[in-house]
């Protein structure tokens, strides 16, 4: 029964996993069909779909976009350095009471068998070591991490494509012959909205990641008390 319980549970991250790239990619297609010129996008008898289906190319196709949007994320994030949003709430995370606590119980905890020492100024080793110590919370927090990272993938193509597509128009009064992205008012428009999804998507973004941050350490703690380890 144990086994059947694993699988499900590990089939379901795989589809997660799956939905994770998909979903990003698919936006991103949608919003190019929207916003660029039809004569810039290749046509291919493969990408056909009927209106009862999708064609499993598309399927293929978003699906591949999602890894890129997600590499373009990770360099975005690289390249902010300390004011990324990673950074900025790992130290956030840092001050919390409940991250000292628990990091205190862990400090006069032995080290097992095979381990040498423990960077505790790392907040993500020490995440990492609470979260091996509690796996039956890891769907959970892979909930919050899959929200997070959801929203921070397609707010990235939102204001990517809105910035793109508002300056792309701006330019257009000066370069008439400059076509690739659709212009008029209902498109401007709607590249405002793009920019302006982006903080709210930033906003859900922060939100779940924080909590997936914080919450090994919280069950990691509510663990150790009940245990009776702090006494």
């Amino acid at each position: 029964m144990e086994g059947v319980k694993s699988f499900f549970e590990s089939f379901k991250e795989f589809v997660w996993d799956i939905i994770g790239y998909f979903i990003p990619g698919l936006y991103l297609l949608l919003i190019l069909s929207v916003c660029i010129n039809p004569k810039y996008f290749y046509h291919s008898n493969l990408i056909s779909s009927t209106t009862n289906e999708m064609s499993p190319v598309v399927c293929f196709l978003a699906y591949i976009l999602g890894y890129i949007i997600y590499g373009y994320s990770e360099l975005k994030e690289r390249k902010m350095g300390k004011r990324s949003y990673l950074k900025l709430k790992e130290n956030e995370a840092k001050v919390r009471k409940t991250y000292i606590n628990a990091l205190d119980i862990l400090k006069n905890k032995p080290l097992p068998p095979g381990m040498t020492a423990i960077d505790f100024d790392s907040l993500r080793e020490v995440r990492n070591i609470m979260m091996s110590l509690s796996p039956e919370a890891d769907q959970k927090i892979y909930t919050f991490m899959f929200r997070s990272e959801l929203s921070r993938h397609i707010g990235n193509v939102s204001i990517t494509i809105g910035c793109f597509g508002l300056l792309h128009s701006i330019a257009k009064h000066c370069f008439v012959q400059l076509d690739f992205f659709k212009s008029g008012s209902h498109f401007w428009i709607l590249y405002l909205a793009l920019i302006g999804s982006y903080f709210l998507l930033r906003e859900t973004r922060n939100r779940f990641y924080a909590i997936a941050l914080s919450l090994p350490f919280s069950i990691y703690l509510s663990k150790q008390l009940t245990n009776g380890a702090t006494t």
